[in-house]
């Protein structure tokens, strides 16, 4: 502190007090000696430091500089005019920023191209994810489904019999069975649209998010279960017609 502005303020014991610079508190460490006035014939300094103070800078920096009126910059928006130019305009933002930073990798460049990129990618994942779910679905109901025509047609040998006795050809046996298999595929296949239109309602309202349904997916959802029916059934259906009318009638 200089020394005219020490004694205006403290008088004679100025070191060791404290003194407050706008919001912060600063401890007087020293006075400056006073400077004359300079003898005759001597320029007398154009600055005098009597009635200064003299802060370090870092702490002026840090406690009375003024604040700054905008935040860190954390986004910049490029927009061009048209897909193709996003890759290209990526690899020169990115030479740009990190000339400007010194070399340091502490900036992130992302193109919509890449986003959506990304994007086609995650999708194919979860198509080729459900897709697999899906196919073992319906091998193991398949199997499901034969067994339990093949156990049907166990017990209804004897119906069969009859049947074939009475003038039903093969062709009306395996044309029977088959319906009874695609019958059967088709309640299973209706049973799980219902559950599945009513899980994506549920959602919906739990989540708050609208919901659109795929018609044409609930109708190849029919005809997948169609051909299930149709494949599963047609071993069973084929052991039913082959039976020997005699042996039928049997019951063996």
């Amino acid at each position: 502190m200089g020394s005219a502005l020490a004694d205006r303020l403290f008088g004679a014991d100025a070191v060791g007090k404290w003194i407050r610079l706008d919001y912060a508190w600063f401890q007087i460490v020293g006075v400056l000696a006073a400077r004359d006035d300079g003898a005759e014939g001597e320029a007398v300094s154009e600055v005098s430091y009597d009635k200064s103070i003299l802060v370090p800078y870092p702490a002026l920096r840090e406690l009375l500089e003024p604040p700054r009126i905008y935040g860190d910059l954390d986004r910049i928006s490029l927009r061009l005019g048209s897909i193709e130019e996003t890759l290209p305009a990526k690899r020169v933002a990115e030479r740009l920023l990190g000339n400007l930073h010194g070399g340091a990798r502490d900036f992130e460049v992302i193109s919509p191209e890449e986003l959506l990129q990304k994007r086609k990618e995650t999708q194919y994942v979860m198509t080729a994810v459900l897709t697999a779910i899906a196919a073992i679905s319906l091998l193991v109901g398949g199997i499901g489904v034969m067994n339990i025509m093949l156990a049907n047609v166990s017990e209804r040998v004897a119906e069969i019999g009859v049947r074939r006795a009475i003038g039903a050809t093969r062709r009306d046996i395996l044309v029977q069975f088959l319906i009874e298999s695609i019958t059967i595929c088709v309640l299973g296949g209706a049973m799980g649209a219902v559950l599945g239109v009513v899980a994506a309602l549920v959602a919906a309202k739990i989540m708050g998010l609208p919901v659109v349904f795929a018609w044409q997916a609930l109708v190849l959802a029919f005809v997948i279960s169609v051909v299930v029916g149709v494949t599963s059934g047609m071993i069973p259906a084929k052991r039913a017609a082959d039976l020997d009318p005699i042996e039928a009638l049997r019951g063996e």
